[in-house]
């Protein structure tokens, strides 16, 4: 699975990453799925349709976008929510900033991130 960007970035930083994604004839069984992460300000109409037409001719496939809001309003949005709407990164990141006053860093982030991947393989 390939995250793009690693961290959330605005929607015109995305789509750039997209964009210079390489544009290899793959076969749809090799290609890898895609979770697009996109740092918002407010609900963006159409994100879907502006993420496929970047991934044009590229050989992924689009599995998860997951858009980010501020992190004030994350946090708000967060303890209105049931756990079943909120991923795991998201509760990790939040739980990092109430801990330690800021965004964990990347090393950590990709710890967690291997941790995730091999509790969910188990399950």
């Amino acid at each position: 699975m390939l995250k793009v960007p690693t961290k959330p970035a605005s929607l015109d930083e995305v789509l750039a990453a997209l964009k210079a994604l390489p544009d290899d004839e793959l076969p749809r069984e090799q290609q890898p799925f895609l979770e697009v992460h996109v740092l918002l300000d407010k609900p963006q109409a159409l994100l879907r349709e502006k993420v496929l037409q970047a991934l044009e001719g590229k050989s992924v496939r689009l599995a998860k976008i997951t858009p980010h809001y501020s992190q004030r309003e994350q946090q708000d949005s967060l303890q209105h929510r049931r756990l079943s709407e909120v991923s795991p990164q998201q509760v990790f990141a939040l739980s990092w900033n109430k801990k330690f006053d800021g965004e964990p860093t990347e090393a950590m982030a990709e710890a967690f991130e291997t941790l995730l991947t091999q509790v969910e393989e188990q399950e």
